[in-house]
């Protein structure tokens, strides 16, 4: 009995292992920050991309303004749950943003972003 015990726990540990990452999912939460992106802009080597939402009128917020870090880790999805590149955000969509850290306190508020949902856009397609 115990001969197979080694190579079955050999071969259970190497199956965990090779799982992969976790896939990205959208958060099962209310989102921190509601609103309209007002502008999106780089850092100087591109690495970093900072899109800015300001809360709309009759649409519930957090914050009237926030300032999010999106980065590649950033799950990007359309109201219809279709993945989005950050290539696809534009000034005029509005959004909803979960942040991945507590919000920075400062006005507006600054976080980074773990996953972002276009729930409307601008009148252009996505």
């Amino acid at each position: 009995m115990t001969k197979y015990l080694i190579p079955y726990m050999l071969i259970s540990a190497l199956l965990i292992g090779c799982r992969g990452e976790t896939p990205k999912r959208m958060p099962d939460t209310l989102p921190d920050v509601r609103g309209r992106i007002t502008n999106i802009s780089q850092s100087d080597n591109q690495a970093t991309t900072v899109i800015q939402v300001a809360a709309v009128e009759g649409v519930e917020s957090e914050s009237p303004q926030a300032s999010v870090i999106v980065d590649d880790d950033t799950l990007i999805e359309d109201a219809e749950g279709a993945t989005l590149s950050l290539n696809n955000l534009q000034a005029g969509l509005e959004v909803e943003v979960w942040v991945k850290e507590e919000i920075m306190e400062s006005s507006p508020v600054q976080s980074q972003a773990a996953a972002i949902r276009v729930s409307q856009d601008s009148g252009n397609d996505i």
